[in-house]
Order: C-alpha cells, then structure tokens, then sequence
C-alpha cells in the first residue's frame, strides 16, 4: 500500500510580497521591532522584514535604544538619510504605540484662551512629518506614510502588500448637501458614477456600496466614532451617509477623506493631551478598514477639517484636495501626490491674509496625512 506523504503544513502568511511585487523606488522603513511584533506577531513579522531585505530598501529599527522614542527614531531617521541619500520616503512600520506621532501646535505662537477654544483640536494635531525631515528645520524634505497595524497581521499585510492600479477608472464620492466645492475635483477623476450627495442619500439607501479604486469621501466625521461618517439634510440635521459594511473598495485603491479626524488611526486627538493611547482596528475605523481591504493608500486628516462652503471655493481644505488628485492624475502614489499638493499649498502661507484663515490653513497643511503603503 503507497504511503500518503506527509506534507508541511503552510508556513504563516506564505504568498505575500511586498507592494504585490511590483517595483518600488528606495524606501527607508521605519519601526521598534519587538513593539511591532507584540502587535501582529512573530511570524508576520519575520515575512515583513524578509520581503524588506531582499530589496534595496533600508530599515530603522530603533528596538532597544534609549532615550525618547519620538526624538530616538528622528534621530535615527536623520542620520540614516545621511548615508542613503537616494531614499526617496519613509513608511513607518505599526501605529502609534509602536512609533510616536508628534504632537504639533500649528499654530507654534501664543494665543489667548477664547482663540485655542475657536478650534475643536486646540491647533494641536498628530503628525509624522518629523521623519522625512532630513535637516531638522521642522519642514519635510521626503514623503512619510504610515501603517497602522491595527493590532492584526492580517491587516498589516494586506495594506504592505497593497497593488498599484495603474489606470483608475472606478470613482465613487460622496459628499455633504453644503460641500458642492467637491463636485468640480471629483468630475476630474475617471469613472462613470456620479458624486453622491447626502441627501437625499443615507447609509440605509438600498443596495449601496462605497466602491471603486479610487474614492472620495467628503464628509462629517467623529473621533468619538470612526465607524461612519454623516451628511446632512436641507434643515442641516446630520444623517449617517456611510458605515464599515458599504466598504468595498479594491485592492490598491487609493482614498481622500475629508471628514474631521478622519486619518486618526487612536481613539484620542493630540489637542486632548492624553498620556495613554488607544489604537483603532479594522473593526472601529472607516481607514483601516480600507487598509485591511487593501488600499494603497487612506489620505485624511488627524484633527477636525474644514472647507469652504461658498464661492469661489477656493480656501481651507479644497485647493489641497485638488491638488492631491491630480497628482494622483499624474501618476504619483498617494504619498508622494499628498506631499507635491502640500508643496503648493504653502505657496499660499504667510501671505498676510486675515489671522483665523491663516491658522486654519497652516492646521490643514500640517494635519494631513498618509496611512498605508503610500507608494
């Protein structure tokens, strides 16, 4: 009688690669290893930091040196960028309890009690542009994403493993009823469908689905919430407009959100000064839930958002919006298309216009952000 041979067993995650295997341009990534580890595993890790080795990449692992992990890791950043000069971005390997976000005061002057309080975040944001900073100026030389490991391999995986599709032409938006500044950026992306607005849409439309490769979302977002994001009827009551279920977007694709707080990938803003974080998860979060989908990348914001909402719709959040697309038009991945629409967002900086607008500008320039692979 033939024996049936016994045969081994999968090893963990066997068959992902890297950006799908496609060809990536050099990377510096950065992570504390063993803290990654505790949040998805030894073995996903082992695949993560072998599918890194085998490519030009370089990798920063700051597992085990002293000193403030925020400054420790910039630390580590600068001077590593001084010997490889040929990266071109950095992608922060797990969220927030493994690298640190800055805490950032926007506004980086005094301002008295009634003006902080004018702002939801007190002009303090989340951001992680102190690691493409290459000579500590406190402005960004490189693109930075980064992957929240939303306490799950699986999730890690999908979004380090995220495709590229080259020719976007499956566009899905929706919008509130008092944001029809986005319907002229969303009428450039390629697709068939139609913008959505919130009313008379809600989540509880029949057969709706948030679909495509690439997707924008500009509406009313949460932290106390990431599940959903809400519209708005004509008497200006907030309607839910989107929820984790209708995601179904495409492995690769690449999404803007515009909703407050809507790339906070913790539970807590930075304006609430809270010492002890709490990462969100592909359960309780509209962006990772992109991310565990796939995406290559979810562009949003870490505090509250604002836009215009009369002509010539030409302030706050929209010219940065804009200009990310059509970067993205252009051929560029999400990081690299945020960080050339920032560029020409600071154009408009420091040009003596009214104080309040100017303060909610710098906030926006500073609070947007990459998560996921972004190349």
């Amino acid at each position: 009688m033939q024996m049936a041979r016994n045969r081994k067993p999968p090893a963990p995650h066997d068959g992902f690669r890297l950006a799908a295997g496609r060809a990536l341009p050099r990377l510096l990534f950065l992570t504390d290893r063993m803290k990654l580890q505790g949040n998805i595993g030894a073995a996903a890790l082992q695949v993560v930091l072998a599918s890194i080795a085998v490519q030009p990449h370089v990798l920063v692992d700051i597992h085990g040196v002293p000193g403030r992990p925020l400054d420790t890791a910039a630390l580590a950043v600068r001077n590593t960028l001084r010997t490889h000069q040929d990266v071109v971005g950095v992608v922060i390997l797990g969220g927030l309890d493994v690298i640190p976000s800055e805490r950032r005061d926007t506004v980086g002057l005094p301002l008295n009690a009634p003006e902080r309080r004018s702002d939801a975040d007190r002009f303090v944001v989340w951001s992680d542009w102190v690691y493409g900073d290459k000579d500590n100026d406190g402005l960004p030389e490189l693109p930075v994403s980064r992957i929240p490991d939303g306490q799950s391999a699986n999730l890690f995986l999908a979004a380090l493993g995220a495709p590229a599709i080259t020719a976007l032409t499956s566009r899905h938006g929706v919008r509130n009823l008092a944001r029809p500044f986005a319907d002229p950026i969303f009428a450039k992306l390629h697709g068939p469908d139609a913008i959505v607005c919130s009313h008379p849409h809600t989540s509880a439309s029949p057969g709706y689905a948030a679909r495509g490769d690439h997707l924008y979302f500009m509406l009313h977002g949460d932290f106390n919430d990431a599940t959903r994001y809400w519209g708005e009827t004509t008497g200006g009551t907030h309607v839910e407009a989107l929820d984790l279920p209708q995601l179904q977007v495409q492995p690769g694709a690449i999404v803007l959100s515009g909703a407050c707080w809507g790339g906070l990938s913790v539970c807590e803003p930075a304006g609430a000064n809270r010492p002890n974080l709490t990462p969100r998860t592909a359960a309780d979060s509209l962006a990772l839930r992109c991310l565990a989908q796939g995406a290559r990348g979810f562009v949003g914001c870490t505090g509250s958002h604002y836009s215009p909402i009369a002509p010539p719709f030409d302030s706050f959040g929209a010219p940065l919006h804009d200009g990310f697309w059509t970067h993205v038009r252009a051929g560029h991945g999400p990081a690299q298309a945020l960080f050339n629409a920032k560029g020409q967002y600071a154009v408009r900086l420091g040009k003596g216009r009214h104080a309040s607008i100017e303060r909610i500008e710098r906030k926006l320039f500073e609070q947007f952000t990459v998560l996921g692979l972004g190349w």
